[in-house]
């Protein structure tokens, strides 16, 4: 368990439903809601606040923020970027929800909880993780992280795509405005649920579970 400041993080492993985690469950969707201002689609939170591993940020008993990681289960938009082509065996990740308090952020809170998600990823040598999103920060909160590793030696290198979905969440997820300028999601229409997939292709020393990436999709 880390500590910063008077923040603690808990990661719990193979939740398989909100139930899981007792009255943290009310906690981390008062947590969702007013992260995004507003209050989310029940089934939605529900599908949320479950995963391979859900990490958990307290301000004293407060949740004030929550990050969840789903074993790579492709949708429509994801099973065209890899054409079925990954090889059985190959894990991919997908980065699900994140969120924190809007009064708790600038603080780390987000990074700290991306660090338990992309260490896990790591850890089981996924050469490919997926996240959606409207906002770029999510992007560079992990090419943040990615880097870290390859100074650190866990990686070797990366590669970094992205796709559009139209009209994907079917609104703005966020109750105020997201910093776009001079960035690929200015051509976003966010108000209309546009997204971008975003898949980050991992390359681990020694080649561990590396797949290559073309024109026609990955190659095991």
């Amino acid at each position: 368990m880390f500590v910063e400041r008077d923040i603690t993080y808990e990661a719990r492993k193979e939740v398989q439903d909100g139930s899981d985690l007792g009255n943290l469950k009310i906690k981390i969707e008062e947590c969702i809601n007013k992260a995004f201002g507003q209050e989310m689609p029940k089934d939605e939170v529900s599908k949320a606040i479950k995963g391979a591993l859900v990490v958990i940020a307290q301000d004293g008993e407060q949740v004030v923020g929550f990050a969840s990681l789903k074993y790579g289960k492709l949708d429509d938009g994801q099973r065209y970027l890899v054409r079925n082509r990954v090889k059985r065996g190959n894990l991919a990740y997908s980065l699900d929800a994140g969120v924190v308090d809007r009064n708790h952020q600038g603080i780390g809170i987000y990074e700290n909880l991306n660090r338990y998600r992309m260490q896990h990823v790591i850890d089981d040598k996924s050469p490919v993780v997926f996240t959606t999103t409207q906002n770029p920060k999510v992007e560079k909160g992990v090419v943040k992280i990615l880097n870290e590793y390859i100074k650190q030696g866990l990686l070797t290198a990366y590669e970094t795509h992205h796709y559009k979905l139209l009209g994907f969440y079917g609104r703005r997820l966020t109750n105020y405005p997201i910093d776009t300028k001079d960035t690929p999601y200015n051509e976003l229409n966010i108000a209309a649920g546009d997204a971008f997939i975003i898949a980050f292709f991992l390359k681990y020393p020694n080649g561990v579970n590396q797949l290559k990436f073309d024109n026609n999709g990955f190659k095991a």
